[in-house]
């Protein structure tokens, strides 16, 4: 373990887990912020153009 490595284990508490919990652990958390990110590119464009039209910054 190196040492980012131990600190995200110290700080998210999963030096209290077995190894197999950890990777269901790490895996939804990978899956969340995956789904986060998606969401964020595909309707951001969309969002943004909404609020400067409304602001009539771009016709």
């Amino acid at each position: 373990i190196t040492g980012g490595d131990s600190s995200y284990i110290l700080v998210t508490a999963l030096y209290m887990l077995k190894p197999w919990e950890r990777t269901i652990f790490n895996s939804i958390l990978i899956s969340v912020a995956g789904m986060a990110v998606y969401t964020g590119y595909v309707f951001m464009p969309q969002h943004t153009m909404a609020i400067l039209h409304y602001f009539e910054m771009v016709q």
